[in-house]
């Protein structure tokens, strides 16, 4: 075997290992930057589910004063008008004779119909 030859083939084959080396540092740095906002997006997943925790109880305090706020059941009375929401049987818990179940009668909405104004039917 003539000593150029095997010269020239290690010189090839050096070639190629560095150009997949250098395209693995590539692809190194594409996944790192993934991993990176992967790890954003979780740290923010955390603080939300942190922020939920921290309010789930307040919420539920909050939610079982409602059905006998006078202001909730003014909101409640207006959305009937509106026909976002359905009258429909007393409440077995009511406190008041005139106050009944709601039901949502929201469909019919997309977010379409409300961004460009449109009026629920």
């Amino acid at each position: 075997m003539n000593v150029q030859l095997l010269l020239d083939n290690l010189a090839e084959q050096e070639q190629q290992i560095a150009a997949e080396a250098e395209k693995l540092r590539g692809r190194i740095e594409e996944l790192t930057g993934q991993i990176g906002e992967l790890d954003r997006q979780l740290e923010e997943l955390k603080i939300t589910r942190k922020t939920r925790d921290g309010l789930a109880g307040e919420i539920a305090h909050l939610e079982s004063g409602l059905p006998n706020n006078p202001a909730y059941q003014q909101v409640l009375k207006r959305f009937v008008e509106l026909g976002l929401f359905a009258e429909t049987e007393p409440r077995p818990f009511a406190h008041h004779p005139r106050e009944t179940s709601i039901t949502p009668r929201t469909a019919h909405l997309t977010q379409a119909n409300t961004r460009n104004g449109h009026q629920p039917t």
